[in-house]
């Protein structure tokens, strides 16, 4: 994960917010993305359909009320809902969703970057995993695997191999 943090890549994890930016420590692009997709999203989701009824009121003045009525009671209707559950959310745990997922991306930053090493510390290996499952992170099931096949040969550090490096 490390490495497609630093790559800009698009993780499955992430949301299309500019987080991905602001999680790889560019600080510039989070900020000109935002400046860009808010007024975006502000003009077509709210100007748009208005300017739309707008032009079509001349024609179809009860139907372009009608459709306009509809789109902004829906529209008004969804952001008091989303804003009255974002409230809630952090009433009831204290962080807000974004600041939660940039607390479960560190945890798993700090897991791989455990993995980095060519001698691995299996404790604590298995402690930052914890640690990331605890705060919501997924992990496949060969993950643990292979720890608790590295556990059972007594063995409290992994070595890599190089030539599994150089390939």
């Amino acid at each position: 994960m490390s490495d497609a943090l630093k790559t800009n890549t698009n993780l499955p994890f992430m949301p299309p917010s500019g987080f991905a930016y602001g999680a790889t420590r560019k600080r510039w692009k989070a900020i000109l993305f935002r400046l860009f997709s808010v007024p975006a999203t502000f003009a077509f989701g709210w100007i748009a359909p208005g300017a739309l009824c707008w032009w079509l009121y001349p024609k179809f003045p009860t139907g372009a009320t009608i459709a306009a009525s509809a789109y902004y009671l829906l529209s008004i209707y969804r952001l008091a809902r989303y804003l009255i559950r974002l409230a809630l959310y952090r009433l009831r745990t204290g962080k807000t969703p974004r600041r939660e997922t940039f607390e479960r991306v560190a945890a798993m930053e700090a897991a791989y970057s455990n993995m980095r090493e060519d001698t691995i510390h299996l404790p604590s290996l298995k402690k930052a995993i914890q640690h990331a499952k605890d705060l919501g992170a997924e992990w496949g099931p060969h993950v643990l695997s292979i720890l608790d096949n590295v556990a059972a040969r007594n063995s409290t550090t992994w070595m890599r191999h190089l030539a599994y490096r150089e390939a």
